[in-house]
């Protein structure tokens, strides 16, 4: 089951910063299908994705990629994106100067089978 939950901190002196976080277990994803935590963060500009992966089976090619959109449907992938080529890892994407007004971490599970993706999303104020 995919679990997605969002808070709003003041923290560091005040700035304010927005949590996003997710899990899926990918079995349970369509083979086209995407997985995606998102947002509207107008006003944020530097977000920060932490993809966690656990477990995973299959053909170990899944990529998880940073996107913004201003209608919230239509998504555009930016340049922050990583391919997934271990049963177990973890690693960090970042967008600074962020101009749009929804963003999203996307992750297509391509050819694995099995196991679980997680996601922590941060959008910061400068």
């Amino acid at each position: 089951m995919d679990t997605i939950y969002r808070s709003e901190t003041a923290a560091h002196g005040g700035s304010i910063e927005a949590v996003l976080a997710g899990e899926v277990d990918i079995s349970g994803l369509g083979a086209s299908e995407l997985f995606r935590v998102s947002d509207d963060l107008k006003g944020y500009s530097i977000i920060n994705a932490q993809v966690v992966w656990a477990g995973l089976t299959g053909t170990l090619n899944g990529v998880a990629t940073i996107a913004q959109s201003n209608d919230g449907v239509n998504f555009d992938d930016t340049v922050s994106t990583v391919t997934i080529a271990s049963a177990d890892g973890s690693s960090t994407l970042e967008k600074v100067d962020f101009s749009g007004k929804f963003a999203a971490v996307n992750f297509a599970k391509i050819g694995l089978t099995g196991g679980t993706i997680s996601i922590v999303f941060i959008a910061k104020r400068k």
